[in-house]
């Protein structure tokens, strides 16, 4: 069509493509087209209708037929182009458009732009240094200031409150921190009123003991007069004597005296014990063979259950044995006559430590009871039948030796006593 309306002189044709390419954006490049690379409608001012694009144009637009973008010459002016082929209805390229802009107003672009970047990151700089302080006065400082507040408290100081004037997420972690530390001031307040309370207990049960274990030395050696006066005046007097029931009333009552101060004196014990390495198998056979004569074991049927290995530990066996014979008549008292004493002995999973059980078959221990039964002078016999100190006595022998004594009981089955103990590695 172009190339018919030049050969016939249509401005009218010609004049259309013009407006085409003149847009309100053009002030930035120029544009034109070629028939055979001779320009027949352009932008341009000045006579360039019919002036011939540049050789290396003409080369790869219509010879090869592609496009070409990079710098060429326009009326013998540098200008920056882009060149695309314009084809038949065969597809054969018979004319070129082009576009292109003055090199200088190409670099006047440029540098534009570079211009508009360079603002740009500017902006976005200044940006990041605005949400940065803004982020640091309202996030990090908080932050900064319930981290100083933690670490505070985490050193004792639990009068310290942490401020804020924040009502979002961050000044509700800052109330709850706040609230957390006034309950644990709260509570710390409450436990050392009560460790104040339990320390001036202990220190009673302290002096008591400490009373205990001075009347009872001071009444030991009469006490061991009396009996052993006693004991020969009832063996002189014969069985017809009239004073010979009274006698026996005196043996009997200072033996149990005797016990009692024995007791208390084992009770308040500060005499170091005298540890060497002893097989606990063997310390409950020689206790079982010296409680097997007491009248609290007659008619009680044991079974010996004792690890085939021997259980090595480090301590004081007659003080062990102490605690042996407390549990085993403890059990034969509570089983009764025909009752069932089982004892074994183990090593644990991790086989650091030995155990010990000793069960009976016997009435067992009152739910309501059993938190007590390691108390001082507590004790579920009748009276004039225990001082209830052969389980603490026990209990402190045991904590001695690094171990540990638990009960189970239940109620017309039974009681189990666990005793744990550090085991010594061969």
């Amino acid at each position: 069509v172009l190339l018919g309306s030049s050969l016939h002189n249509r401005r009218d044709i010609l004049d259309e493509a013009l407006r085409v390419l003149r847009t309100k954006h053009r002030r930035w490049y120029e544009a034109s087209i070629f028939l055979r690379g001779i320009r027949v409608v352009t932008t341009l001012k000045g006579g360039s209708i019919g002036t011939r694009v540049d050789e290396t144009v003409l080369g790869e637009v219509l010879g090869r037929g592609r496009r070409y973008v990079g710098s060429a010459k326009v009326i013998d002016e540098p200008f920056y182009t882009a060149y695309m082929p314009l084809v038949d209805h065969r597809g054969v390229p018979v004319g070129i458009l082009g576009i292109g802009a003055k090199r200088q107003m190409y670099i006047d672009m440029r540098n534009a732009t570079i211009t508009l970047f360079a603002l740009l990151i500017a902006v976005g700089v200044l940006f990041g240094f605005f949400v940065t302080y803004l982020s640091t006065n309202w996030i990090l400082r908080p932050l900064s200031s319930l981290a100083e507040g933690m670490d505070r408290v985490a050193k004792g100081d639990l009068d310290h409150k942490v401020r804020t004037e924040s009502e979002d997420e961050l000044g509700r972690l800052v109330k709850s921190f706040n609230l957390m530390v006034k309950n644990i001031k709260e509570r710390e307040i409450r436990l050392q009123q009560i460790s104040e309370e339990r320390f001036s207990s202990v220190e009673k049960q302290v002096s008591i003991g400490r009373l205990a274990a001075g009347v009872a030395h001071e009444i030991n050696n009469p006490l061991t007069s009396v009996l052993s006066l006693s004991m020969l005046m009832q063996q002189a007097a014969g069985p017809d004597d009239p004073h010979a029931e009274d006698l026996a009333v005196i043996v009997e009552e200072t033996t149990r005296c005797r016990n009692i101060v024995r007791d208390l004196l084992d009770f308040a014990r500060e005499s170091p014990m005298e540890r060497r390495i002893v097989d606990l198998n063997q310390v409950i056979q020689e206790t079982l063979a010296l409680v097997s004569r007491y009248e609290a074991m007659e008619g009680i049927q044991t079974e010996l259950h004792l690890s085939p290995v021997p259980l090595l530990v480090h301590g004081d066996p007659k003080r062990l044995q102490q605690v042996f014979t407390n549990m085993i008549t403890n059990a034969a008292e509570a089983c009764g006559p025909d009752g069932l004493i089982v004892i074994s002995t183990d090593e644990d999973s991790s086989g650091g430590y030995v155990v010990a059980r000793i069960a009976d078959n016997g009435k067992g221990i009152p739910p309501e009871l059993r938190s007590r039964v390691f108390e001082p002078f507590f004790t579920t016999k009748g009276s004039g039948q225990g001082t209830g100190l052969g389980l603490s006595v026990s209990v402190g022998i045991v904590r001695e030796h690094g171990g540990v004594i638990d009960l189970e009981s239940e109620e017309g089955a039974g009681t189990t006593v666990t005793i744990q103990l550090p085991r010594m590695i061969e």
